[in-house]
């Protein structure tokens, strides 16, 4: 028989209401949960913008909740975090760091021979 747990998801930003999803079955993935989450949690969002957190650790998508909820009580809690759309396509977009230009230019260290002043007459 399937083991089931009822999974209280919780908004780490406090603001919105929990979510409560019940006969959660432990055979699911990270990645199907995600999927439950996102059908029923407020403004719908997409499961790239789910993170989960429990007991402080993120979960990855491929791990299964029997593998992250080892001993499971009846009522489990864990933490989402939702990315707004917007902060996925910035970092998506955000240009690559460039590597920092040197404050002096290699031809500017030292004066040539025609910059050199000649002495006051």
């Amino acid at each position: 028989m399937d083991e089931t747990i009822t999974l209280v998801v919780k908004n780490a930003d406090g603001t919105t209401a929990d979510l409560v999803l019940n006969d959660v079955s432990l055979e699911l993935s990270v990645r199907d949960l995600k999927t439950r989450i996102s059908e029923n949690y407020h403004n719908s969002p997409g499961t790239s913008a789910l993170k989960l957190v429990f007991s402080g650790r993120l979960l990855k998508d491929t791990e299964s909740l029997e593998e992250v909820f080892v001993a499971p009580s009846d009522t489990v809690v864990i933490h989402v975090l939702v990315r707004s759309a917007t902060t996925i396509a910035t970092k998506a977009d955000a240009p690559k760091p460039q590597p920092l230009a040197s404050a002096t230019p290699p031809d500017a260290a030292a004066p040539s021979a025609s910059a050199q002043l000649s002495p006051p007459v």
